[in-house]
């Protein structure tokens, strides 16, 4: 899969693979605020990132968001992947922990990780958040795993979505020096899932969600598209390019 981009109403959204040119400029932006908020010095990210940008006198107006305009990132990982970073602090395999707390089977195929959260804008993660779950539901994915600090839960809670608990995030699991993770594990993060499918029909209840996600819906379903070829190729990626969706408002220019 290559480097994908996407554009909607004052906001862009591309999806990096591993060997995205464009790649290190996110993960530098990424480490750059784990760093600030926990003093951390992170080096493995997710294999797929997704960004949020927006037109340079739009950053340039948000504090720290100069990086070629970033304004948002996250990090995904597909449960077909071989292990989940945070399947380090689960007993079970992260299908069958799911399945347990849910008291439904669960197909690990359904399942992603989501990581490496971060924003420079105000209200920047949360829209990266409601474009992104809309993206991996039309992917095809049924669950979100995630680790959360109390303050990614208080995110994750705004998309109506009532996240259940599967472990504590136990630093002794993880290999990684106190330095590497800083003031991390200091905040008591813990492994959360998400019905992905429940909370998006609480969502579009929802009028102002529903509304980000009527303005946003070319990209949602061009990074839906994408995300998907990128799990259909068993997660490899080469080469970069770009594949654009206007917006309405471009349209309209």
């Amino acid at each position: 899969m290559n480097r994908q981009k996407v554009n909607a109403p004052s906001r862009s959204f591309a999806l990096q693979g591993p060997c995205d040119p464009h790649r290190v400029i996110t993960e530098q932006y990424i480490a750059r605020q784990y760093h600030r908020v926990y003093e951390a010095n992170i080096q493995a990210f997710l294999p797929l990132l997704l960004t949020m940008s927006a037109p340079r006198s739009e950053a340039e107006a948000a504090p720290e968001a100069s990086d070629h305009q970033l304004l948002a990132a996250a990090g995904l990982r597909p449960a077909s992947a071989p292990r989940l970073f945070l399947e380090s602090y689960l007993e079970l395999p992260v299908e069958q922990a799911i399945a347990q707390a849910a008291r439904i089977p669960v197909s690990r195929n359904s399942v992603i990780e989501i990581g490496n959260l971060v924003s420079t804008q105000r209200g920047g993660s949360l829209q990266l958040f409601l474009v992104m779950a809309a993206a991996l539901q039309q992917a095809g994915f049924s669950w979100l795993v995630f680790t959360a600090t109390p303050q990614v839960e208080k995110l994750v809670k705004r998309l109506h979505a009532q996240p259940m608990f599967l472990a504590p995030a136990d630093a002794c699991k993880v290999a990684g020096s106190a330095g590497e993770w800083g003031r991390y594990y200091q905040h008591c993060p813990r492994v959360m899932v998400v019905d992905l499918n429940h909370s998006m029909t609480l969502a579009r209840q929802n009028l102002m969600i529903d509304k980000v996600f009527s303005e946003h819906q070319l990209a949602i379903r061009a990074l839906g598209q994408h995300i998907g070829q990128f799990c259909q190729q068993g997660g490899q990626t080469t080469g970069a390019a770009t594949a654009t969706a206007a917006s309405q408002r471009s349209r309209n220019a």
